[in-house]
């Protein structure tokens, strides 16, 4: 039976496939034993339960490759035209749009960094009395202005970014037990 589904909970379901299938990893890891502690059996596990882990894997993994196909799928299909904070528009699937989100967000940061500076700052030099000044030569409130319209370019990129992945549906089966 065929589910649907929109991006942003495909996106989940492949976080909860890779939780599972980790936990599966983990059990078939172990193998199939009986372990005593003298004459008392504390744990085992029979070799029907490590075949079962086994069957689960494949199936996680059968999973795992539909989800990220449909993913790919809606990527593909989905556009997102964004308005750059220069006014120049680009269009971008939604992959390159999350990418070109966290390039804008680290571009901010740096740029926030510049603008927090001080024009001019004195150091003292350890034992001694000399000190060091620095003398910003870049325009300071020209990276703080910068800075904070990269960080509204992101926020409206990602605020589109987050309707598109709720917006587009697609279609995936056998994920019922996993959501």
């Amino acid at each position: 039976m065929a589910t649907t589904l929109s991006i942003s909970e495909l996106l989940q379901l492949q976080s909860t496939l890779r939780r599972e299938a980790n936990k599966a990893e983990a059990q078939i890891a172990e193998g199939a034993y009986t372990e005593t502690n003298g004459d008392i059996e504390t744990e085992s596990v029979s070799v029907e339960e490590l075949e079962a882990a086994i069957g689960k894997l494949d199936e996680l993994n059968a999973l795992s490759i539909q989800v990220a196909d449909k993913l790919h799928d809606a990527n593909r299909g989905t556009v997102v035209t964004h308005t750059k904070a220069n006014g120049s528009e680009v269009n971008l699937n939604l992959a390159s749009a999350l990418d070109y989100v966290k390039q804008v967000r680290r571009k901010a940061a740096l740029f926030e960094l510049l603008g927090n500076q001080k024009k001019t700052s004195v150091q003292n030099v350890y034992g001694g009395s000399e000190r060091i000044i620095t003398e910003r030569s870049y325009d300071i409130e020209h990276y703080a202005k910068e800075s904070e319209a990269l960080m509204k370019e992101a926020n409206r990129l990602s605020r589109e970014i987050e309707r598109q992945s709720v917006l587009v549906m697609v279609e995936v089966n056998g994920v019922d037990a996993y959501l």
